[in-house]
């Protein structure tokens, strides 16, 4: 009798224990789960840029799950925020990965994702960057770069200037390091040989008063002004462009990538006529998977307008899951040999590089009545 009430207590004592370890153990109790960590700024200045890209993975990742992956694994995302500080986002991403065993890790924003790489090659993690820096993936068998690329944008915005035939070229660009990137390292080598000449101002990320640096351009009588920067810096100079009248009206005046994340409520004659490089995806208004995509988005944020990078955030995890669905097992370094290849997302096609570089199309748009349209559009209907 005795010895029978041993066994059944050290039964229901192991029975405890077992359950008290699913308890504590989080892997334990989601051992289906494939945990991604992802380093977003969901606060400080580049908030308004972070948490688009939120909302967009959490509809990406709702869908896979719905959808199903192999057995009965689900992907779950792990948010950090990284204030879109380098050093904050390496300490993030060192929690996701020591703390909360993520194999597979995602950063937006190009100084962060530089100070996360380091960190994901150590750890033997597969890293997804979001970014528009070039050669971030380089040298690397665990990166891979997950944005357009400021090279391609570089290179068609310089076949444009080019093709204008003229004589002086202004520059206004933000020293951001990518911006800084593109237009010394692309767009300036481009220009000077073809006998360009150049004007060139830098201003620091969030200036407000651009009056001094729009009069330089104005006397140096330039045939074109190119302005390279984010959407938020746009308004403030084209409000000085306008003052000075050196609008898309009297003049050629051409943008990045920024324009398409102008702020609701920048007046329209601030911007109109201006040509600026963009995805395709933007033009696409009738594209059922798009149009989807933007409802689903508006519906979660409350927000009418869609930032950009949230298209690729939404597109990086749907063909993740593609790879994923496909693999037995989430090895870093089989994942990111098999994300090499061509894919369709809602930007349109994907192709990954067996070194780990994304090629998302980008091309010529212009606005025009407020819209925003292909440039050979545009230029018949002049």
């Amino acid at each position: 009798m005795l010895k029978g009430r041993v066994i059944l207590f050290g039964v229901f004592g192991l029975a405890v224990l077992v359950v008290l370890l699913i308890l504590i153990n989080p892997v334990a109790q989601k051992d289906t789960d494939i945990r991604i960590g992802a380093v977003f700024p969901l606060s400080g200045r580049f908030a308004a840029m972070g948490t688009p890209l939120k909302y967009a993975t959490d509809i990406a990742v709702t869908e896979v799950n719905a959808e199903g992956l192999s057995g009965k694994r689900r992907i779950r995302i792990l948010y950090e925020d990284s204030k879109g500080v380098p050093k904050d986002g390496a300490t993030a991403a060192q929690k996701l990965i020591t703390v909360d065993k993520t194999p597979i890790i995602t950063s937006f924003l190009t100084g962060v994702c530089e100070a996360i790489k380091p960190i994901s090659e150590s750890s033997g993690v597969l890293f997804l960057a979001q970014t528009v820096a070039p050669r971030i993936h380089l040298g690397s068998k665990l990166t891979v770069r997950f944005h357009y690329s400021f090279t391609e944008e570089g290179r068609i915005i310089s076949e444009f200037i080019v093709n204008q035939k003229i004589k002086k070229i202004g520059i206004i660009s933000s020293n951001d390091p990518s911006t800084t990137y593109q237009v010394d390292s692309v767009i300036l080598p481009i220009v000077l040989k073809n006998g360009i000449i150049v004007e060139k101002e830098n201003f620091s990320i969030g200036n407000k008063d651009f009056s001094a640096i729009v009069q330089k351009m104005k006397s140096s009588n330039a045939d074109l002004v190119y302005l390279a920067g984010y959407g938020n810096d746009m308004p403030a100079i084209l409000t000085e462009l306008h003052k000075s009248k050196m609008t898309a009206q009297n003049m050629i005046v051409c943008g990045n990538i920024g324009f398409i994340e102008l702020p609701a409520g920048t007046p329209a004659e601030l911007y109109e006529g201006v040509v600026f490089t963009t995805p395709p995806f933007i033009m696409s208004a009738e594209d059922s998977l798009l149009t989807k995509f933007r409802k689903k988005y508006q519906e979660l944020s409350g927000e009418e307008q869609v930032g950009y990078a949230a298209y690729y955030a939404y597109d990086m995890i749907k063909i993740l899951a593609e790879v994923l669905k496909r693999s037995s097992s989430v090895d870093p370094t089989a994942l990111r040999a098999n994300l090499a290849g061509e894919f369709r997302g809602i930007c349109g096609i994907y192709t990954v590089t067996p070194d780990g570089d994304v090629t998302p199309p980008v091309t010529l748009g212009r606005y025009v009545n407020g819209a925003i349209v292909p440039v050979a559009q545009s230029q018949r209907e002049k």
